[in-house]
């Protein structure tokens, strides 16, 4: 019996299979392809599907889905080292459009933060799309504004060898845009931070499953990998620290399914979700590169389209550090009682307390 792939709980299994052949096989002849590279011959196999606009309302045409089903496609794409900007589009540019009222578009679209002050702000796949939609802070207002892409000015790639992503030079003051609640851009966060979480932990987990199979396929000195002890050892230990994100994760995704992102309980899980994912990528990057030796950074192989995306995706939406010192805030917030209740996730709803998610930019 083939397992419940990862996030996938509580989907309609034969959408699972569905996203899960097509993946698969857009996914198949990829193994010499970068991560960055954008193939709009997928995208079009996805779009025709409904998949790249998975939970857009069904009167914009979208396909009205909610977060369940975005999470097990989002970590199936990634599984099989499948880039696409599904994150971008759908997630937060498709959403934002909803939220200040904007008309909907098929044109490829991703999106972005900044703050007043702010300069060149990174901005995934914006090369690859047609239009960029930016939520902006002017005056201690937030404003959403949708703009051609050739309007914009790219200064230049950052972060190379993960999906592609270039140095936006943003002039604010040119941009017409759509008021927003400020509630806007703490959601806009959590949303992508959220959305990495399940994305890096299925990239990990897939690092880890390739690292299973070299090692029972390897040998040296006359034995198989998988009999050393040490390598035993090692396998163990990203296996465990694939598990701990994944279990934080999941605990996140449920908590926006249940309460929202405007409940607290659910920034709290999200932050603890970005903490676990981040420290655990360091590790899990770190031992299957160990495990596949010189192997596992040819382009022949696949392990790079797991790990060098699981690389960039530790920082987006808010750092390691970002999301500990949330964490950190929260807790010196709480004494006693209180605080064990915000340790356990039983919260007393009478003290809960909005987070300070300043800082992430």
């Amino acid at each position: 019996m083939t397992p419940t792939p990862m996030f996938a709980t509580g989907v309609d299994p034969d959408l699972v299979r569905l996203m899960r052949d097509v993946v698969a096989d857009l996914s198949a002849s990829d193994v010499d392809v970068q991560f960055e590279a954008h193939d709009p011959g997928r995208w079009e196999t996805l779009d025709s599907l409904g998949l790249t606009r998975l939970t857009a309302n069904e009167a914009s045409g979208g396909s009205g889905a909610g977060w369940r089903e975005s999470a097990a496609l989002l970590a199936t794409a990634a599984e099989f080292g499948l880039g696409v900007p599904l994150v971008e589009h759908d997630l937060l540019a498709g959403w934002l459009r909803e939220v200040a009222g904007l008309n909907p578009t098929v044109e490829l679209s991703t999106a972005c933060r900044v703050r007043s002050g702010r300069g060149a702000v990174a901005v995934p796949w914006v090369r690859s799309c047609s239009r960029m939609v930016v939520l902006s802070e002017q005056d201690g207002r937030w404003q959403v504004s949708d703009v051609p892409v050739r309007a914009v000015s790219l200064v230049s790639r950052s972060r190379p060898g993960s999906e592609a992503r270039d140095l936006a030079q943003l002039d604010q003051c040119g941009m017409a845009g759509r008021t927003v609640p400020a509630e806007t851009a703490h959601e806009f966060l959590l949303r992508g931070a959220l959305a990495r979480s399940i994305q890096t932990c299925s990239a990990m987990n897939s690092a880890v499953t390739s690292s299973v199979e070299h090692v029972h396929e390897r040998e040296q000195f006359g034995r198989r990998l998988s009999k050393f002890q040490v390598v035993q050892h090692l396998v163990a230990e990203a296996a465990a620290e694939s598990a701990l994100a994944q279990a934080a994760t999941e605990n996140a995704l449920t908590a926006v399914v249940q309460n929202g992102f405007s409940d607290s309980s659910s920034t709290m899980a999200i932050a603890t979700a970005r903490t676990c994912v981040g420290h655990a990528v360091a590790s899990v990057v770190r031992t299957t590169h160990q495990l596949h030796g010189a192997l596992g950074t040819t382009r022949e192989h696949r392990l790079r389209q797991f790990t060098m995306p699981a690389l960039t995706w530790r920082n987006d939406y808010g750092s390691v550090r970002f999301w500990e010192d949330t964490l950190a805030r929260a807790a010196l917030g709480r004494q006693g009682s209180d605080l064990w209740a915000l340790i356990t996730d039983t919260p007393d709803r009478g003290s809960e307390q909005t987070l300070d998610l300043r800082g992430a930019d």
